[in-house]
């Protein structure tokens, strides 16, 4: 999945940066309604290709960023019990 969404794109630390918190606000809005209405079979690639990203990342402030997006994805699909 390729996607402008996911981090890892932009030559910049901090636009990367910049569009992993985007990317994590607007799937922690609305109680994750964004997230959530995306198709399973895709949200897996997004999360194994995410993953992949950050794992790669060279920038640390980058890659915490995209942790939280992980988190945040984690949060929805994990619910506290």
């Amino acid at each position: 999945v390729t996607s402008p969404r996911i981090p890892g794109i932009a030559p910049e630390d901090a636009i990367r940066q910049l569009t992993a918190v985007e990317l994590k606000e607007a799937n922690l809005s609305e109680s994750g309604e964004l997230w959530i209405n995306v198709p399973q079979a895709d949200r897996e690639q997004i999360k194994a290709r995410l993953l992949e990203v950050v794992l790669a990342e060279s920038s640390n402030i980058v890659r915490r960023a995209g942790a939280r997006v992980i988190a945040a994805f984690a949060s929805i699909d994990i619910p506290n019990q």
